[in-house]
């Protein structure tokens, strides 16, 4: 796949061909680099689910071990995660409301944790994330 696209950006460039390969080559980079991770990752539309923390009033978002519990890290506003798959934990209130959905994530550093889904800012409804598989099962 990404013979391909390194094959689309030789090819001479015009008009509405250029966004078309563009696009094209950044879908092909995104997924060659899933196919290479061991990590799974939650897939609308063909694109990676990403979500940006927000609302934490400076004070940044908790990254967790587990589910409200061993903090691992607090990353600042605006910071993009990877979500993975979602469990129910404890209930927090932030800027979304209140909400008990806890999201599986890989941060910027590759470390995976949880964060609450009440400061994640998702593109779509975060009770459509897949859940999380029960301890013991393979992703």
């Amino acid at each position: 796949m990404l013979i391909v696209s390194v094959a689309l950006l030789l090819l001479p460039l015009s008009g509405c061909a250029l966004a078309a390969r563009a696009f094209a080559t950044v879908e092909a980079i995104d997924m060659a680099q899933d196919l290479m991770s061991d990590r799974p990752v939650v897939r609308t539309g063909g694109s990676t689910m990403l979500a940006t923390i927000t609302g934490t009033g400076g004070e940044g978002l908790r990254l967790n071990g587990r589910p409200g519990g061993d903090r691992l890290d607090v990353l600042p506003d605006r910071t993009t995660v990877t979500v993975r798959c979602r469990v129910d934990g404890p209930e927090r209130d932030g800027p979304f409301g209140p909400t008990t959905a806890w999201l599986q994530v890989l941060d910027p550093d590759g470390r995976v944790g949880f964060m609450s889904g009440a400061y994640l800012e998702l593109e779509i409804d975060p009770a459509t994330v897949p859940s999380c598989p029960a301890a013991g099962q393979s992703p």
